[in-house]
């Protein structure tokens, strides 16, 4: 969510064309969070929780990254 993904992409031996946009300067820590636990509960009830904690640390990691590309 916050590099976004441009460029194919291949799931289960399917592959997709798009772009989704990077939603890093958006959306809060917390309002990320909140996106990424309703896909990963919707998708896999089991699944554990994100905080905005962790957000706000790949959020750090990754300030000097561009938009990905290719599938990465």
């Amino acid at each position: 969510m916050l590099l976004g993904q441009r460029g194919p992409l291949e799931r289960d031996g399917k592959i997709y064309k798009g772009i989704m946009p990077s939603w890093r300067a958006d959306l809060t820590d917390e309002q990320t969070a909140e996106v990424l636990n309703y896909i990963l509960t919707t998708w896999s009830p089991q699944s554990r929780k994100v905080s905005a904690e962790e957000v706000a640390k790949v959020r750090a990691e990754t300030a000097n990254s561009k938009l990905l590309s290719g599938g990465q």
